[in-house]
């Protein structure tokens, strides 16, 4: 997937090299048989499974994509394929305590989602993409939400772009072989 910090949710059909957009679902019993990955240093990672782990999704969920309703567009998308249960597995990222923004796009977030707005521990606004995350999966009926809990900007062996510009990424990976994500 090349992640464009954006909406935009596609089906997976065919195995592909390249493919615009911040969500893939790919369902297991019409398109191929194959595992996605979403690539992050500091943004939300997120995998959803569905159908009994027939339907599985990869999310990037930087703040543009969150913002935008990236996680409410991919579950319609799996509920379209009249996929239920659906199960969320919420991977590593920038907590609301290291996620330093300037004050016009708090206040702009404020406006619109007022539960994401908090401050680091140095007192400065900032926001909670994991709760954003969170709040957006629950309203959106997904069943069963699952996370790795660590902070990117305070976990060393994590990649961070907030710590470190010129840092790596890390993928969570959902495949058909796995019963749930892992982070590698």
């Amino acid at each position: 997937m090349d992640q464009t910090h954006s909406t935009r949710v596609r089906v997976v059909d065919a195995i592909s090299d390249h493919i615009d957009a911040d969500a893939l679902v790919v369902n297991l019993a019409e398109g191929p048989r194959t595992g996605l990955a979403v690539m992050v240093a500091d943004c939300v990672p997120v995998c959803l499974s569905a159908a009994h782990g027939t339907i599985l999704a990869a999310i990037h969920a930087g703040r543009t994509g969150l913002l935008g309703g990236i996680l409410s567009a991919t579950v319609r998308r799996i509920r379209r394929m009249s996929a239920e249960p659906i199960s969320a597995f919420v991977g590593a990222c920038i907590c609301g305590q290291c996620y330093e923004v300037d004050r016009a796009l708090w206040d702009d977030v404020a406006a619109v989602r007022p539960h994401m707005c908090t401050h680091t521990s140095w007192g400065t606004p900032s926001l909670d993409l994991r709760e954003g995350v969170c709040s957006e999966l629950r309203e959106a009926g997904v069943d069963t939400i699952e996370h790795d809990l660590r902070c990117t900007r305070e976990t060393p062996a994590l990649h961070s772009y907030r710590r470190d510009p010129t840092c790596g990424r890390q993928a969570l990976i959902i495949s058909p072989s796995l019963r749930h994500a892992e982070a590698t």
